[in-house]
């Protein structure tokens, strides 16, 4: 679950970042608030402990504050294979991968690190130079049958010029 999140946020990062070919270029630099929210998480195949976990985090907001900057607003695609590699998955694939005109859409499947399960990932949102939303669902199925099925909003916007060091890219590397 921790890695989900994890997760969650990094594509919130992304969905920041991402650069478009119509309307506006791409995302204005500067400091940038992303507001996630668990909406819903099924797990089955789960232990109780870990369903009852999982459910109380629904509902929960989690901010994140970030200095965006150009060199990563010009390469949204980047930082999220570094976030999907930083949380484990291995050979990830997208069959669509849309930051433009104002629209985010991303669909991806990613493998468990020594077969141990997949993840499939899709993203359906908007943006302007200064705001962003979308819904991310992840389908995610272990070794064993176990599974986790959530939805996450993603809201954010930016809040002004730089006020803190720009965020490294996931997995450290520039």
């Amino acid at each position: 679950m921790r890695n989900f999140s994890l997760l969650a946020a990094g594509i919130a990062a992304i969905a920041v970042t991402a650069a478009c070919s119509k309307g506006p270029d791409h995302q204005q630099p500067g400091e940038w608030e992303t507001v996630t929210t668990i909406k819903s998480v099924e797990t089955p195949g789960a232990p109780p402990q870990v369903a009852e976990m999982a459910r109380a985090r629904v509902g929960q907001a989690q901010t994140n504050r970030e200095c965006l900057t150009q060199e990563r607003a010009n390469d949204p695609l980047g930082d999220m294979r570094r976030t999907l590699s930083q949380n484990g998955g291995q050979g990830c694939t997208f069959t669509d991968q849309t930051f433009g005109g104002g629209t985010i859409r991303l669909r991806g499947t990613c493998q468990a690190p020594g077969g141990q399960g997949s993840m499939q990932l899709s993203m359906d949102g908007s943006f302007t130079e200064t705001t962003l939303q979308g819904t991310m669902e992840v389908n995610a199925q272990g070794a064993g049958g176990a599974g986790m099925h959530a939805t996450t909003e993603l809201r954010g916007r930016r809040i002004g010029d730089c006020t803190s060091p720009p965020a490294a890219p996931a997995g450290g590397a520039r």
